[in-house]
């Protein structure tokens, strides 16, 4: 393996990066932000040897190059996550092909390696034995002559129903778009959706002969979700980018062929569609959701999901495309979100982050069934310190560090109260919960408010996890200021990091 290293500016103008074979094939096609003389990041990219010959907006060009990733350290501008992914360089977006193998997560990113800009998607991959500590592990997916590598999800073939593996060692497969007509190499082609698979547990994986497994259905359709229907086959869930903003939904038994089963609809939502079971009152329910999270609660009947309404997880612009692990363990659903940086100026190695994992279920409110989110007890776990303070009244001030949670209780759930913590206002006035000025309407009392920080990513999590509101914010201060009215009684528990 050899690498390239390119010098990366957000500043600089985009020019193309094309690399090719001995017969002259473009085999790489990749915008760069080229910038020798002031570089915010240097980015080493793997390319093979059959690549002999490279071309920078059709002009000759030899870049600087390497056996190993070139090592450099680049000022910071932004603090770093420590509890919550984001990647050593480049840019992030929509989590994909999430599963659970043999005691580790994994977890797939739509990735640009060469830039903190969106472009050039490929799938970067790492791996985490605790839902906290992530360990990236390269590059999964590569573009290719179908397209460059956008959004999907996987399934460990425990039953071997592709017969990609065997019964003794399952094939681990990725499902995700051919995004075709989005780089040179794949110019005039339309989406398809495609197939890899691993036979080593997820370290490696080769693309299907057979691809595209799902042909052309529209000039965008895109972010394939499979999942298990229960009774021995297989679920798949698209997205259908027509005048509509549909979704299909098509089954399956081997994984490889797909019969479509239906059509329908997200409210507002569009792109990222998750299809999930979850048991409420000893029954299983079905969850669909978008990339905004709007989601049904409905059941499949005679290959067709039926729902009654639609409802909205979280209102935040920041958090998106959320998906769920496959394979978890002890049943779990563990959904994880896209967290964009709305509103922070682009700068610096890498950009945007993803959320905390939450364990998501079902409850009944008002005798309906909700979808509820709430921050998976490994990230509280992680916390190296942890204090109780018991009863609160009136206004209290705590020091505090940038990276931190907060659980707030109070005796009374239609109390208001006001928390300021690093610089971000939560209030609640007894019917509007209030992030930083944008009101939430709470049908459920926040009996308990969860507040977790970490980098830029601030979470928020009440109303018996029916409300969650992702969001973006440079700590503006480093403490907590808590105003409850006189007399009134709360249990606050801090984390620091």
């Amino acid at each position: 393996m050899r690498y390239i290293f390119l010098p990366y500016s957000v500043s600089s103008p985009a020019k193309l990066l094309s690399g090719f074979d001995a017969e002259g094939k473009l085999s790489l096609a990749l915008e760069i932000r080229f910038c020798p003389e002031a570089p915010e990041a240097v980015f080493s990219y793997p390319v093979g040897e059959e690549i002999l010959r490279f071309e920078l907006d059709g002009k000759e060009f030899s870049p600087e190059t390497g056996s190993e990733p070139l090592s450099r350290s680049f000022p910071e501008p932004y603090p770093r996550p420590k509890l919550t992914f984001s990647p050593e360089l480049g840019w992030l977006n929509d989590p994909n092909g999430l599963f659970y193998l043999n005691g580790l997560w994994h977890m797939f990113f739509q990735h640009n390696p060469v830039g903190a800009v969106w472009g050039n998607m490929h799938w970067g991959h790492a791996v985490s034995e605790n839902l906290v500590s992530w360990k990236e592990v390269g590059i999964a997916l590569f573009p290719d002559d179908f397209g460059t590598m956008f959004s999907g999800s996987a399934i460990v073939d425990t039953e071997n129903a592709s017969g990609l593996g065997t019964a003794e060692n399952p094939a681990v497969l990725l499902f995700y778009t051919a995004a075709g007509g989005d780089d040179a190499r794949s110019r005039g082609k339309a989406f398809t959706q495609c197939l890899a698979y691993s036979t080593d547990e997820g370290r490696t994986f080769k693309k299907y002969a057979g691809n595209p497994i799902i042909p052309p259905l529209c000039r965008h359709s895109r972010d394939p979700k499979v999942v298990r229907d229960g009774h021995g086959g297989y679920y798949l869930a698209l997205y259908l980018d027509d005048p509509e903003r549909s979704y299909l939904l098509f089954a399956s038994r081997d994984l490889l062929h797909w019969e479509k089963l239906q059509t329908l609809k997200l409210s507002k939502d569009s792109e990222c569609p998750d299809f999930y079971p979850l048991e409420l009152d000893a029954a299983t329910k079905w969850v669909f959701s978008g990339a905004s999270d709007f989601y049904a609660v409905g059941d499949m009947e005679n290959g067709a999901f039926r729902f009654d309404s639609i409802r909205r997880l979280q209102s935040s612009d920041t958090g998106y495309a959320a998906q769920t692990w496959s394979d978890a363990p002890g049943g779990r659903r563990v959904k994880i979100w896209w967290n964009r940086w709305i509103g922070i100026p682009e700068k610096g190695p890498r950009r945007c982050s993803m959320s905390a994992p939450c364990d998501v279920s079902l409850v009944r409110i008002d005798g309906a069934p909700r979808l509820s989110a709430e921050i998976c007890p490994e990230i509280f776990s992680a916390f190296p310190q942890k204090s109780e303070y018991d009863p609160l009244s009136g206004k209290t001030e705590i020091p505090c560090s940038p990276t931190c949670a907060v659980k707030l209780r109070t005796e009374d759930p239609s109390s208001p109260f006001s928390l300021l913590l690093n610089g971000v206002s939560v209030d609640f006035d007894g019917r509007f919960l209030s992030v930083s000025g944008r009101k939430y309407e709470t049908d459920v009392p926040p009996e308990e408010v969860t507040v977790f920080f970490d980098g830029l990513n601030f979470q928020l999590h009440a109303c018996r996890g029916t409300l969650c509101v992702i969001s973006a914010a440079v700590p503006e201060t480093s403490g907590l200021v808590l105003s409850l009215p006189e007399n009134s009684r709360a249990r606050l528990t801090l984390f620091l990091f």
